[in-house]
């Protein structure tokens, strides 16, 4: 199935907020609606978002959460589809979806983390391109330093659904860190990927995208080294890492302290896995770091692992 750009938001549009797996604080997300609302859109919000639900796993029941995300791609006006945030259970929607009403919806859905699901499944089952970035959940009692980039970083991703123009690199402008050679080489391929953990509940499903030839984006949080060792022991196992054309490595955020000194740092276990190929590059903000990084899920991607050039040709439709 070929992939398909998502349309671009216009101005003034109405955008649908919805939560497909774990409940959002409202003061977050009322800051994140800020946001939307400063970019010219008008946020619509999903029952699974209105309806107070004492459920502290997910935001609703499975069936109501497939009815929210159906609702947000086929009703009529909607331009743009926010999660509101990650947490668990995204993955249990992928059987109940329309993925024919999806994909001719055109619409892009955004969001990290645990929709790393969704934005995989998605492109699986309707050939959608979705974008892994910020979601409308506002860190507001972490400081104003995480405040303000979350913000920016909403700000920004809206501001790129909204553009008709070649990603390219222009992405990258809020990159925090100097990208570091693992392994060298130049990579071309579709994306796949995200939140590592969370792809990993994919592989063997009939929703993991198509690995051949991908650049394989990949970022957690609250993991050791240990941990990324097992994730990918299971990535390698299921040819994963052989079939891939590049690895693109993003933050690493919250990592637990050493508990013994035998637990392999993280560079440690990226160095082991990847040093001798395919072409790998560590060093981006698209997780759950200070700033993210909007990455479209499916979309053509040019890396070059010596210099640390990444570029997504790439614009919405």
């Amino acid at each position: 199935m070929p992939y398909v750009a998502p349309k671009r938001i216009n101005p003034g549009a109405r955008v649908a907020v919805v939560a497909p797996a774990s409940p959002i604080r409202t003061d977050e997300l009322v800051a994140g609606l800020d946001i939307i609302r400063q970019c010219g859109l008008e946020p619509v919000l999903g029952k699974c978002v209105r309806n107070l639900n004492t459920v502290d796993i997910h935001s609703a029941p499975l069936m109501d959460r497939v009815e929210e995300l159906m609702w947000a791609f086929t009703e009529p006006g909607i331009e743009g589809i926010y999660t509101c945030l990650g947490g668990m259970g995204s993955g249990e929607l992928l059987p109940y979806l329309d993925y024919g009403a999806i994909r001719q919806s055109r619409r892009p859905l955004i969001g990290l983390s645990d929709i790393t699901a969704l934005n995989n499944g998605i492109l699986t089952g309707a050939g959608l391109i979705s974008i892994n970035g910020q979601y409308p959940a506002i860190r507001v009692d972490e400081g104003a330093h995480f405040r303000y980039t979350d913000e920016e970083s909403l700000r920004f991703a809206t501001q790129m659904m909204m553009s008709a123009d070649v990603w390219d690199q222009k992405p990258f402008a809020i990159n925090q860190y100097l990208p570091r050679t693992v392994s060298p080489g130049k990579a071309r391929g579709h994306v796949i990927g995200g939140n590592l953990d969370t792809f990993c509940t994919l592989i063997g499903s009939p929703f993991c995208p198509e690995v051949e030839g991908a650049i394989f984006f990949i970022e957690d949080v609250h993991k050791d080294g240990e941990v990324i060792a097992r994730l990918l022991i299971h990535c390698k196992l299921a040819g994963i890492l052989d079939k891939v054309a590049g690895i693109v490595v993003g933050e690493f955020c919250d990592v637990p302290k050493k508990r013994e000194a035998k637990v392999p740092s993280i560079d440690d276990v990226l160095v082991e896995y990847f040093s001798e190929g395919p072409p790998c590059v560590y060093g981006y903000s698209f997780s759950h770091g200070d700033w993210t990084i909007p990455v479209p899920v499916g979309a053509m991607c040019t890396m070059d692992a010596d210099t640390g050039m990444v570029s997504f040709d790439f614009q919405m439709a």
